[in-house]
């Protein structure tokens, strides 16, 4: 297909790099294009410099004065993130959703797995399951220190080596279809312990940014990133069930509650667990369950 326009399955993946340089290239799609074309593609851009590139077959350089065009090679750094592009293009089958696993020792990241519920209530406090010692999405929505170490080691990832600024003194390509609008450049990040969250990457900061409302525990709850969220927004009440029992989930929703100013009261069950968020006036209060 040729156009200047991207498949949406490619909205979904990083072709990134490190500190901000006025060096950074834009790129402009022409899937399936003879030269002329994307020429053609070059020009419609009006006058400066364009990179046009066909998706695992080439990217090309021009230099567009008026009617005049002129074609160079790209430069090195240009031409190994496109085809690294191409390469995650290959290995997701077309779908560009690459999930990466990232193990970080919570020590790492300097931090201690909160293992006691402070918030039940005193006949009924107990000591959770303090986790596998490893960064979770708990972890990312409280500490900054854990979000920039994920940060980090997507830069670090084998498969995303072309990221790192010592290949290209910080420059990156800005692919035109992933920037403009709504289009974002995302991965999804899987901890050890089965939760995830999507991060985003800011061309602007050469940051990799956590994604708001993207946060699941191993239990598949979605996470509150603001303290509405535990009782569902405008809803005024949520529920949230953990079928591991009363385990490192359940201590770290608690914690994040207690962090909120959002009280966590009832007594521990035998079996699955929940725990059901109400919003009372302007308060919000929440109170474990059995399921």
């Amino acid at each position: 297909m040729k156009g200047i326009l991207a498949p949406l399955s490619l909205l979904a993946m990083s072709i990134v790099s490190s500190p901000v340089f006025a060096q950074d290239a834009t790129a402009y799609p022409c899937f399936q294009c003879s030269d002329a074309e994307m020429v053609g593609v070059a020009k419609s851009y009006g006058s400066g410099t364009r990179y046009i590139y066909s998706l695992m077959d080439r990217i090309a350089g021009f230099n567009v004065q008026g009617n005049s065009v002129t074609s160079f090679p790209p430069d090195q750094f240009v031409q190994d993130q496109f085809w690294a592009l191409s390469n995650l293009y290959i290995e997701s089958n077309g779908s560009m959703i690459i999930s990466i696993v990232l193990t970080i020792p919570e020590s790492e990241a300097g931090l201690a797995s909160p293992v006691v519920a402070r918030s039940v209530a005193a006949k009924d406090r107990v000591v959770a399951m303090a986790g596998d010692g490893t960064v979770n999405a708990y972890d990312v929505l409280r500490s900054s220190q854990a979000r920039n170490l994920v940060d980090q080691k997507l830069k670090e990832n084998p498969k995303m080596a072309f990221t790192a600024a010592a290949s290209s003194m910080g420059r990156a390509i800005k692919f035109e279809h992933l920037t403009s609008g709504n289009a974002k450049l995302s991965t999804e990040v899987k901890f050890p312990d089965g939760s995830r969250v999507v991060f985003v990457f800011n061309y602007d900061t050469k940051i990799w940014e956590y994604a708001k409302g993207t946060a699941v525990d191993s239990n598949n709850n979605s996470i509150p990133d603001v303290a509405t969220d535990f009782a569902g927004g405008d809803v005024g009440y949520a529920e949230f069930g953990f079928s591991s029992g009363f385990g490192s989930d359940v201590t770290d929703f608690i914690h994040r509650a207690n962090m909120m100013g959002i009280p966590v009261t009832g007594q521990r069950g035998s079996g699955k667990t929940g725990i059901a968020c109400t919003k009372v006036g302007s308060s919000i209060r929440c109170q474990l369950v059995s399921l």
